[in-house]
């Protein structure tokens, strides 16, 4: 069976290796080590965690209609004035 390195993990999940890291330590990604004791983690095991990822993600994106592209701004306020200048 196939198996992927965290940093290759990572990749495909979009996320840093630290990351992967910490899921496999709390236990929600299964990993094993290599002869080495490089952790390791099969094809099987990451693919049914993507798809565990990609239901809460679907499953916490806000109720109602979507917002339109202009009401979603990148950036920081610096300032807010009410009213039209003078």
């Amino acid at each position: 069976m196939a198996t992927y390195d965290l940093g290759r993990a990572a990749c495909l999940l979009r996320v840093s290796p630290e990351t992967v890291r910490r899921w496999a330590d709390a236990g929600r990604l299964p990993m094993e080590r290599d002869g080495s004791g490089n952790r390791m983690i099969d094809c099987v095991g990451l693919a049914l965690f993507a798809r565990e990822r990609a239901a809460d993600d679907e499953r916490a994106a806000a109720p109602g209609p979507p917002s339109s592209v202009r009401n979603a701004f990148t950036g920081v306020v610096t300032a807010l004035t009410v009213g039209s200048p003078r």
